[in-house]
């Protein structure tokens, strides 16, 4: 039970705006465990303008039946453009400090829409 499609986005927070089209094919398990993953979704990037040569992303949503809690995993590599020569590591630096405080961000505001969309 796989559904997989494509979308195309438009970052703007990066010096000159990117366009990067990704593809998205998402997992549904019906397997009976204790920590059975219900829901495995995998994204690629296909495509960007610049700045990211690539990149692959993996969420996992995992129920513990045994307390009735679920459990959310993600990780995410990419590989990004322009972090050799001499000013490397100060841009890698730099990117590095957005990435966890807006990942920070981003992963408390999923679980908000989460707990939010579980109440109904």
């Amino acid at each position: 039970d796989v559904h997989s499609f494509i979308y195309w986005l438009e970052t703007d927070h990066t010096p000159k705006p990117t366009i990067q089209v990704v593809h998205v094919m998402i997992a549904r398990h019906s397997r009976q465990g204790i920590f059975a993953p219900e829901v495995v979704v995998v994204s690629r990037q296909v495509f960007a303008s610049h700045y990211i040569n690539g990149s692959l992303a993996v969420s996992v949503l995992f129920r513990d039946r045994t307390k009735s809690r679920r459990y959310l995993a993600y990780a995410n590599r990419l590989h990004v453009d322009g972090l050799n020569g001499w000013l490397g590591g100060l841009r890698r630096l730099l990117i590095e400090r957005s990435v966890r405080g807006r990942g920070a961000a981003a992963l408390d505001k999923q679980r908000q829409r989460i707990e939010a969309w579980n109440r109904f």
